[in-house]
């Protein structure tokens, strides 16, 4: 089994380029979910309910994730997101690697694409074969976000907690130029799949860069 990872910048095609693949026939290891599971265990609810106190919390004692994000993704207390990710990024990166195994040992599944938004910075890019990055220019990205009614500060702010543009690129083996037509990233894609189906992807990934 291969397991790709897929990085860029925010809005730049990445969930795009992960719904191709599975068009395809990968099957897809979301770590949001995971993340949304170990919100779910006791001992990090404790954790955070010595961190951030009751207003975390929604009245039925689960975790308010919208309400939670608002505090983590405030730029003036980057040590608030620093400390979340401490409490949940081990686990969440247990999790992960137990369901690649589970899934390795699964009859059928020979490519398996982990969708995490912050790989790179929480480091579970080395738990991929394959990175493939998603280049978009910075006006498209931010033409995008603005369409889901984003601000500017709002993505320039998102962006600056993530690892960095240069860094992403500079681990990955594949491109998938996004700043064309549909049309060329689904052939784009297509080529990847077709590289990856003919091993030259995983044992040459410069083959079909």
């Amino acid at each position: 089994m291969i397991v790709i990872g897929v990085v860029g910048g925010i809005a730049s095609g990445k969930s795009f380029v992960t719904e191709q693949l599975q068009s395809h026939g990968a099957v897809i290891l979301d770590a949001d979910r995971i993340g949304h599971e170990v919100l779910l265990r006791e001992s990090v609810k404790q954790a955070l309910r010595e961190e951030w106190g009751d207003a975390v919390f929604d009245s039925a004692g689960e975790v308010d994730r919208k309400q939670l994000a608002e505090i983590v993704f405030d730029p003036a207390e980057p040590e608030r997101l620093e400390q979340l990710e401490r409490i949940t990024h081990p686990l969440i990166a247990a999790q992960l690697q137990q369901e690649i195994d589970r899934l390795a040992n699964s009859e059928g599944v020979n490519v398996l694409v982990l969708d995490a938004p912050v790989m790179v910075k929480a480091g579970w890019h080395v738990l991929c074969d394959l990175i493939v990055f998603v280049e978009a220019s910075l006006e498209q990205r931010l033409a995008r976000v603005v369409e889901r009614g984003w601000s500017a500060e709002m993505f320039h702010n998102r962006e600056a907690m993530q690892a960095g543009i240069d860094k992403k690129r500079q681990i990955s083996k594949h491109v998938i130029d996004n700043n064309g037509t549909l049309e060329d990233a689904i052939n784009q894609v297509r080529e990847l799949w077709d590289g990856i189906q003919n091993r030259q992807t995983f044992n040459n990934p410069t083959s079909v860069d």
